[in-house]
């Protein structure tokens, strides 16, 4: 699929031993692909979607209304027009670090990010662990045009080998590292995080390694940086 174009929009796919799902986007269309086992065999179901959104024309405030906001010119001002005040965060003071090992195998991440995307919700911070710079900009404005992200649109090409961290009230992780994609939840995670203010500090590790595909899988986070969401931009100077 990415070979023709298409780019993986799904950010977590479902891998277990008996199922696999993602999807894959490209312009208006989405197309899911759901591989799992069954009393038959095994099955593939293809989804299609074909996004054609109505143009939404928001309502006008009344012009007799004292309430109404209006220009410069005295014309009403329409609801489009009103956009949410941005706040700066600092993300050049982003530090942390996170340490895998799959199998036999260490993976080190040493670039951090924290994001909440509108389908985050408030409840759900997610952690970026990359082994390449993360393009802060590129994510901050991701965020604030579209309702998800990708990894391979934040990096506008091939992303690097990363971690994310869901963090909320379950607590789960995506790893994608040599062709290899595993997500899973992490169960009764030791973890000293908080969300202060604009930022989430703190560490994290599994008590002791879980089984993935017969691979025992083991890791380790600390973090210290700015939450970037819709409604933030990106601070240019440290405070």
């Amino acid at each position: 699929m990415q070979g023709l174009g298409w780019r993986e929009s799904r950010r977590q796919p479902i891998i277990t031993n008996d199922r696999r799902y993602t999807e894959f986007k490209k312009g208006p269309v989405t197309v899911s692909v759901n591989i799992f086992s069954h009393d038959v065999g095994s099955r593939i179901i293809l989804g299609y979607k074909h996004e054609k959104p109505e143009p939404v024309v928001p309502p006008l405030a009344p012009v007799d209304s004292p309430l109404a906001k209006r220009n410069n010119n005295g014309t009403p001002v329409d609801a489009k027009d009103e956009l949410p005040a941005k706040v700066p965060v600092d993300a050049t003071r982003n530090t942390g670090s996170a340490t895998v090992m799959l199998g036999a195998t260490k993976y080190e991440f040493k670039h951090v990010a924290a994001y909440r995307t509108k389908s985050d919700g408030d409840g759900k911070t997610v952690l970026l662990f990359s082994q390449r710079p993360i393009p802060l900009q590129q994510l901050q404005d991701l965020i604030t045009k579209s309702d998800d992200v990708s990894m391979s649109d934040v990096f506008k090409s091939m992303a690097p080998e990363h971690m994310t961290i869901s963090y909320g009230e379950s607590v789960s992780f995506h790893l994608n590292v040599g062709g290899t994609a595993i997500s899973v939840g992490i169960r009764s995670p030791d973890d000293t995080l908080k969300v202060e203010g604009d930022r989430i500090r703190g560490e994290m590790r599994m008590p002791k390694p879980q089984e993935v595909f017969d691979e025992s899988v083991q890791l380790s986070a600390r973090i210290d940086a700015a939450i970037i969401t819709r409604n933030t931009m990106l601070s240019t100077t440290s405070k």
